[in-house]
């Protein structure tokens, strides 16, 4: 291929992707996701806050939880004692088979 054979072939891509934003940004100004029903029933939120409730709020004591577990005041759970037989004690008659 020779330059201008790129060349053309650039430029031609370059003005059908400005052509192609361009058509994209107008098709998503022109169509609108919402109903026109729906518009109308919108109504605008008043920037009017109750300053009283917001200053309470902020005077509210914080609380931070304590995850960790307490230092003292649980006893620490000790293991039982595991009892083996003797050599010479005679097995128990519960342990017989019958």
């Amino acid at each position: 291929m020779k330059q201008k054979d790129i060349l053309l072939i650039l430029g031609s891509l370059c003005v059908v992707t400005i052509a192609w934003i361009i058509f994209n940004i107008y098709h998503t100004t022109v169509t609108s996701t919402i109903p026109e029903t729906i518009t109308t029933q919108v109504k605008p939120i008043t920037p009017d806050f109750d300053i009283k409730s917001i200053d309470a709020l902020k005077k509210r004591q914080k609380i931070t939880p304590n995850f960790g577990f307490p230092s003292s005041g649980t006893p620490t759970p000790t293991p039982t004692p595991f009892l083996l037989p003797k050599k010479n004690q005679p097995a128990s008659e519960s342990s017989f088979l019958r």
